[in-house]
């Protein structure tokens, strides 16, 4: 690295903001950084890796977000807030193991069928959003808009270039 004339404190601090801004880190919070290098005495080794591994958890925070924001899903559903109890015979261990994801990897069709009211929709919306936190893409929608979207690419002679997009993302989600 070429030598810089020794800078004061405040202009170390401006530089390293305009990096911190170039390379997409504006949240990274290099005081918190700085205490927690005085605290813990670390290395430069360490206090290197920490600093590492704090602008690849906000990148990939802001990776999942706009992986969610571009997937079509209108609401944020999650298992978390699912309610088995109001679905007895839903076998848990079978929903539950779906969202290991392992049947996208094998490159797996799912088909979930059922009445009404059963919580489809939601296993559905929850599935998107865990295969958005694995940094996938992501297309949901429901089946009325994807035959409206690829109908309405028959009228403009666009039916190619939409269909080429709904088959881009890893998962599709179908509703």
């Amino acid at each position: 690295m070429p030598r810089r004339p020794k800078s004061s404190i405040r202009e170390i601090r401006e530089r390293i903001e305009q990096y911190l801004k170039r390379l997409g880190l504006k949240g990274l919070e290099i005081d918190a950084h700085l205490a927690w290098v005085k605290d813990k005495k670390a290395s430069e080794l360490e206090a290197t890796e920490c600093l590492l591994a704090q602008a690849v958890a906000l990148k990939r925070e802001r990776s999942v977000e706009w992986r969610i924001k571009g997937s079509g899903l209108k609401v944020r559903k999650t298992m978390a807030k699912f309610d088995w109890a109001f679905q007895p015979k839903l076998d848990r261990r079978v929903v539950e193991d779906l969202f290991t994801l392992s049947f996208v990897e094998r490159r797996e069709d799912l088909v979930i069928t059922g009445k009404t009211g059963t919580g489809k929709s939601h296993i559905l919306q929850a599935l998107a959003i865990q295969a958005c936190g694995q940094e996938w893409m992501v297309r949901y929608a429901r089946c009325v808009d994807l035959i409206d979207d690829l109908y309405a690419g028959l009228a403009d002679s666009s039916y190619e270039r939409r269909m080429r997009k709904w088959c881009r993302p890893t998962l599709l989600v179908i509703d």
